[in-house]
């Protein structure tokens, strides 16, 4: 019996743990060891054969515009940024989307960006930035786009 557990440990398998916070220390630690294995690796959910189909089922035309404009920009980046006081920036190929003031300007273009970051086409460069940057994913999607008539004359 011990040395097929032996076996299965040189393995990875069974772990042994003394309280509940080391195994979910342990847990989380093995948890991202595997999921940052090249097969689960992965820029986006977008498949570049259907870009074109998915982009008219289940993006917005905010979303698709501030899209179009990241990949413009030399660096492929989007910056949202909130400063004291309440005002707050969004903009990417040095052009502002926070035109004025209002709730609803902000919430509009908050709202598209993170209709691009939940369809992985836009990532986060780490969890506490301010700044975005497109995924391959989103470059294909972006030159999907750009191939096509578009559809709300802008």
């Amino acid at each position: 019996m011990q040395q097929l557990k032996n076996e299965y440990q040189a393995n990875g398998l069974p772990h042994d743990f003394l309280t509940t916070e080391q195994f979910r220390q342990d847990l989380e630690h093995h948890l991202s060891m595997l999921l940052n294995k090249k097969q689960y690796q992965t820029n986006s959910p977008v498949v570049p054969a259907v870009a074109e189909k998915y982009d008219e089922l289940y993006l917005s035309d905010d979303a698709k515009e501030l899209l179009l404009e990241c990949s413009k920009d030399t660096s492929g980046r989007i910056i949202n940024m909130e400063f004291i006081g309440g005002m707050r920036t969004l903009s990417t190929n040095s052009r502002g989307f926070l035109t004025d003031d209002s709730h609803q300007t902000k919430a509009r273009w908050i709202g598209a960006l993170e209709e691009l970051e939940s369809r992985g086409l836009i990532k986060k460069l780490d969890f506490s930035s301010d700044y975005y940057e497109i995924t391959r994913g989103g470059y294909t999607f972006a030159e999907a786009m750009g191939r096509k008539p578009s559809q709300s004359g802008r």
